[in-house]
Protein backbone atom coordinates (compact mmCIF):
# COMPACT_ATOMS: atom_id res chain seq x y z
CA UNK A 1 0.00 0.00 0.00
CA UNK A 2 1.24 3.44 -0.89
CA UNK A 3 2.28 6.16 1.72
CA UNK A 4 0.37 8.99 1.65
CA UNK A 5 2.36 12.29 1.63
CA UNK A 6 1.63 14.95 3.60
CA UNK A 7 0.01 18.01 2.22
CA UNK A 8 2.52 21.02 2.03
CA UNK A 9 1.41 23.97 3.75
CA UNK A 10 -0.13 26.59 1.40
CA UNK A 11 2.02 29.41 0.51
CA UNK A 12 -0.78 32.34 1.72
CA UNK A 13 -0.60 30.85 5.06
CA UNK A 14 3.04 30.78 5.94
CA UNK A 15 2.95 34.92 4.49
CA UNK A 16 -0.07 36.27 6.65
CA UNK A 17 1.99 34.56 9.66
CA UNK A 18 5.02 36.81 8.90
CA UNK A 19 3.13 39.42 8.26
CA UNK A 20 1.89 39.16 11.59
CA UNK A 21 4.84 38.22 13.54
CA UNK A 22 6.48 41.89 11.99
CA UNK A 23 2.93 43.66 13.30
CA UNK A 24 3.15 42.12 17.09
CA UNK A 25 7.27 42.99 17.25
CA UNK A 26 6.40 46.56 15.78
CA UNK A 27 3.47 46.60 18.63
CA UNK A 28 5.94 45.23 21.38
CA UNK A 29 8.61 47.80 20.28
CA UNK A 30 6.09 50.74 20.50
CA UNK A 31 5.04 49.83 23.89
CA UNK A 32 8.29 49.94 25.27
CA UNK A 33 9.10 52.61 23.40
CA UNK A 34 6.04 54.57 24.64
CA UNK A 35 7.09 53.59 28.42
CA UNK A 36 10.66 54.52 28.25
CA UNK A 37 9.52 57.91 26.67
CA UNK A 38 7.05 58.74 29.48
CA UNK A 39 9.56 57.27 31.89
CA UNK A 40 12.40 59.24 30.66
CA UNK A 41 10.72 62.44 29.38
CA UNK A 42 7.52 63.01 30.71
CA UNK A 43 8.37 62.31 34.52
CA UNK A 44 11.61 63.83 34.32
CA UNK A 45 10.08 67.19 32.94
CA UNK A 46 7.29 66.97 36.04
CA UNK A 47 9.12 64.98 39.18
CA UNK A 48 11.93 67.34 39.14
CA UNK A 49 14.19 66.04 36.76
CA UNK A 50 15.80 63.23 39.24
CA UNK A 51 17.62 60.94 36.17
CA UNK A 52 19.13 63.86 34.57
CA UNK A 53 20.46 65.59 37.89
CA UNK A 54 21.82 61.88 38.71
CA UNK A 55 23.59 62.31 35.14
CA UNK A 56 24.96 65.39 36.35
CA UNK A 57 25.85 64.91 39.30
CA UNK A 58 28.17 62.33 38.22
CA UNK A 59 29.39 64.14 35.26
CA UNK A 60 30.10 66.79 38.10
CA UNK A 61 31.87 64.53 40.14
CA UNK A 62 34.16 63.42 37.56
CA UNK A 63 34.47 67.09 36.97
CA UNK A 64 35.60 68.23 40.44
CA UNK A 65 37.90 65.66 40.63
CA UNK A 66 40.02 66.18 37.88
CA UNK A 67 40.08 69.83 39.01
CA UNK A 68 41.22 69.00 42.21
CA UNK A 69 43.54 66.68 40.84
CA UNK A 70 44.88 69.54 38.06
CA UNK A 71 45.06 71.61 41.64
CA UNK A 72 46.89 69.71 42.94
CA UNK A 73 49.38 69.21 40.53
CA UNK A 74 49.26 72.41 39.98
CA UNK A 75 50.31 73.10 43.65
CA UNK A 76 53.25 70.31 43.41
CA UNK A 77 54.58 72.22 40.58
CA UNK A 78 54.60 75.47 42.51
CA UNK A 79 56.33 73.84 45.08
CA UNK A 80 58.91 72.19 43.62
CA UNK A 81 59.35 75.18 40.69
CA UNK A 82 63.24 76.68 41.57
CA UNK A 83 63.16 80.31 41.91
CA UNK A 84 66.98 81.26 40.93
CA UNK A 85 66.22 84.37 42.06
CA UNK A 86 65.22 84.02 45.61
CA UNK A 87 67.68 81.18 45.93
CA UNK A 88 70.82 83.58 45.07
CA UNK A 89 69.45 86.42 47.32
CA UNK A 90 69.25 83.94 50.29
CA UNK A 91 72.95 82.32 49.61
CA UNK A 92 73.77 86.39 48.95
CA UNK A 93 72.55 86.79 52.39
CA UNK A 94 74.29 83.38 54.01
CA UNK A 95 77.50 84.50 52.43
CA UNK A 96 76.85 88.00 53.79
CA UNK A 97 76.72 86.36 57.26
CA UNK A 98 79.39 84.16 57.16
CA UNK A 99 82.00 86.42 55.73
CA UNK A 100 81.52 89.47 57.74
CA UNK A 101 79.02 91.27 55.65
CA UNK A 102 76.89 94.26 56.89
CA UNK A 103 74.39 93.65 59.92
CA UNK A 104 71.48 95.41 61.75
CA UNK A 105 74.39 95.91 64.76
CA UNK A 106 76.63 97.16 62.43
CA UNK A 107 74.41 99.42 60.95
CA UNK A 108 72.96 100.42 64.29
CA UNK A 109 76.75 101.17 65.47
CA UNK A 110 77.27 103.02 62.30
CA UNK A 111 74.59 105.22 62.49
CA UNK A 112 75.52 105.89 66.59
CA UNK A 113 79.16 107.14 65.31
CA UNK A 114 77.76 109.44 62.65
CA UNK A 115 74.88 110.83 64.94
CA UNK A 116 78.18 111.43 67.36
CA UNK A 117 80.34 112.71 65.07
CA UNK A 118 77.79 115.18 64.02
CA UNK A 119 76.60 116.20 67.29
CA UNK A 120 80.30 117.13 68.30
CA UNK A 121 80.72 118.87 64.78
CA UNK A 122 77.47 120.91 65.43
CA UNK A 123 78.46 121.38 68.90
CA UNK A 124 81.85 122.43 67.85
CA UNK A 125 80.34 125.13 65.39
CA UNK A 126 77.61 126.24 67.61
CA UNK A 127 80.40 127.18 70.43
CA UNK A 128 82.74 128.72 67.93
CA UNK A 129 79.49 130.97 67.00
CA UNK A 130 79.17 131.90 70.12
CA UNK A 131 82.01 132.55 71.24
CA UNK A 132 82.46 134.85 67.52
CA UNK A 133 79.16 136.90 69.36
CA UNK A 134 80.68 137.31 72.45
CA UNK A 135 83.97 138.67 71.02
CA UNK A 136 81.95 140.86 68.23
CA UNK A 137 80.16 142.64 71.76
CA UNK A 138 83.36 143.12 73.52
CA UNK A 139 85.62 145.02 70.91
CA UNK A 140 82.51 147.08 69.56
CA UNK A 141 82.26 148.28 73.53
CA UNK A 142 85.95 148.83 72.96
CA UNK A 143 85.34 151.09 69.70
CA UNK A 144 82.20 153.39 70.94
CA UNK A 145 83.18 157.40 71.48
CA UNK A 146 86.24 156.74 68.92
CA UNK A 147 87.05 159.56 66.88
CA UNK A 148 85.59 159.06 63.52
CA UNK A 149 88.35 160.29 60.71
CA UNK A 150 88.67 158.76 57.37
CA UNK A 151 91.23 156.18 56.12
CA UNK A 152 91.69 155.05 59.59
CA UNK A 153 92.22 151.78 61.40
CA UNK A 154 91.06 152.22 65.21
CA UNK A 155 93.42 149.56 66.77
CA UNK A 156 96.55 152.01 64.80
CA UNK A 157 95.08 155.17 64.95
CA UNK A 158 93.17 155.64 67.61
CA UNK A 159 90.40 157.01 65.13
CA UNK A 160 88.48 155.27 62.27
CA UNK A 161 85.54 155.28 59.25
CA UNK A 162 82.96 152.96 59.16
CA UNK A 163 84.41 150.62 56.92
CA UNK A 164 87.42 150.47 59.49
CA UNK A 165 85.28 150.05 62.09
CA UNK A 166 83.34 146.88 60.94
CA UNK A 167 86.14 145.14 59.68
CA UNK A 168 88.04 145.64 63.22
CA UNK A 169 85.18 143.97 65.00
CA UNK A 170 85.06 141.04 62.52
CA UNK A 171 88.86 140.33 62.33
CA UNK A 172 89.67 141.21 66.07
CA UNK A 173 86.84 138.80 66.95
CA UNK A 174 87.69 136.18 64.40
CA UNK A 175 91.13 135.60 65.35
CA UNK A 176 89.64 135.44 69.29
CA UNK A 177 87.47 131.85 68.17
CA UNK A 178 89.75 130.19 65.16
CA UNK A 179 87.99 131.65 62.69
CA UNK A 180 89.12 133.36 59.15
CA UNK A 181 88.83 136.91 58.13
CA UNK A 182 89.59 138.25 54.65
CA UNK A 183 91.36 141.90 55.90
CA UNK A 184 90.21 145.62 55.23
CA UNK A 185 88.04 145.79 52.50
CA UNK A 186 86.15 148.80 51.45
CA UNK A 187 82.43 150.12 52.38
CA UNK A 188 81.56 148.89 48.12
CA UNK A 189 82.81 145.50 48.78
CA UNK A 190 81.41 144.82 52.10
CA UNK A 191 78.10 145.62 50.33
CA UNK A 192 79.29 143.13 47.46
CA UNK A 193 79.96 140.63 49.97
CA UNK A 194 77.16 139.88 52.07
CA UNK A 195 73.70 138.44 51.62
CA UNK A 196 70.51 139.33 53.04
CA UNK A 197 68.75 137.19 56.12
CA UNK A 198 65.39 136.78 58.10
CA UNK A 199 65.10 139.09 61.35
CA UNK A 200 64.45 136.00 62.68
CA UNK A 201 67.81 134.66 61.76
CA UNK A 202 69.81 138.13 63.19
CA UNK A 203 72.87 137.79 64.81
CA UNK A 204 75.88 139.81 66.41
CA UNK A 205 77.98 140.48 63.64
CA UNK A 206 74.93 140.98 61.14
CA UNK A 207 74.94 144.30 59.28
CA UNK A 208 71.88 146.25 59.33
CA UNK A 209 71.77 148.12 55.63
CA UNK A 210 69.86 151.47 54.63
CA UNK A 211 68.72 152.38 51.37
CA UNK A 212 71.68 154.76 50.54
CA UNK A 213 74.44 152.67 51.43
CA UNK A 214 74.85 153.29 54.86
CA UNK A 215 75.76 150.50 57.35
CA UNK A 216 75.92 149.45 60.96
CA UNK A 217 76.65 146.22 62.83
CA UNK A 218 74.37 144.59 65.15
CA UNK A 219 75.74 143.88 68.70
CA UNK A 220 74.51 143.03 72.30
CA UNK A 221 71.88 140.95 70.62
CA UNK A 222 68.77 138.99 72.94
CA UNK A 223 65.93 138.40 70.40
CA UNK A 224 64.75 140.61 67.06
CA UNK A 225 63.43 142.92 69.63
CA UNK A 226 66.24 143.60 71.92
CA UNK A 227 69.56 144.05 70.16
CA UNK A 228 71.76 147.63 69.29
CA UNK A 229 73.74 148.66 66.61
CA UNK A 230 77.32 150.12 66.20
CA UNK A 231 78.57 152.34 63.50
CA UNK A 232 80.79 155.38 62.71
CA UNK A 233 78.69 158.38 62.74
CA UNK A 234 79.82 161.26 60.67
CA UNK A 235 77.47 163.75 61.94
CA UNK A 236 78.02 163.10 65.25
CA UNK A 237 81.65 162.49 64.69
CA UNK A 238 82.23 159.48 66.50
CA UNK A 239 81.42 156.17 66.70
CA UNK A 240 78.19 155.71 68.41
CA UNK A 241 76.11 152.67 69.53
CA UNK A 242 71.91 152.85 69.30
CA UNK A 243 69.00 150.77 70.82
CA UNK A 244 66.19 149.60 68.95
CA UNK A 245 63.96 152.34 70.03
CA UNK A 246 66.57 154.80 69.13
CA UNK A 247 66.73 152.71 65.65
CA UNK A 248 63.16 153.72 64.38
CA UNK A 249 63.06 157.00 64.29
CA UNK A 250 65.27 156.92 61.21
CA UNK A 251 67.32 153.22 60.06
CA UNK A 252 63.89 151.47 60.61
CA UNK A 253 61.75 154.14 58.57
CA UNK A 254 60.50 152.37 55.66
CA UNK A 255 61.49 154.57 52.76
CA UNK A 256 65.04 154.55 54.73
CA UNK A 257 65.80 150.54 55.56
CA UNK A 258 66.95 147.92 52.82
CA UNK A 259 67.57 144.94 55.13
CA UNK A 260 69.51 142.94 57.32
CA UNK A 261 72.70 141.12 55.78
CA UNK A 262 75.19 138.68 56.89
CA UNK A 263 79.07 138.46 55.93
CA UNK A 264 79.59 135.70 52.94
CA UNK A 265 82.01 133.26 53.36
CA UNK A 266 84.73 134.12 51.41
CA UNK A 267 84.70 137.79 53.61
CA UNK A 268 84.28 135.77 57.52
CA UNK A 269 84.14 132.06 58.41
Amino acid sequence: MAKTKPKKRGKSGGFFARIFDVFTALIIIALISGAVWYWFFYSEKNGGGSIKKAIRGLYEKDSDAGNKQAVKEKDNTEVHAIDEDADDDYMESVDGDIIGGDDEMTDQYETEMASNFSSAEDNGKASDMNGFFRSVNKWAAKYVDLKVKNNTDPDENGTTDNSHLICSIWENAAKENDMKFKGYITSDKILEGIYKIDRSDLREGDLMVLKDGMFGMVINYNDPENYELIYASGEKNKVVKIDLKTMRNYWLKPEKFKGYYRAEKDILN
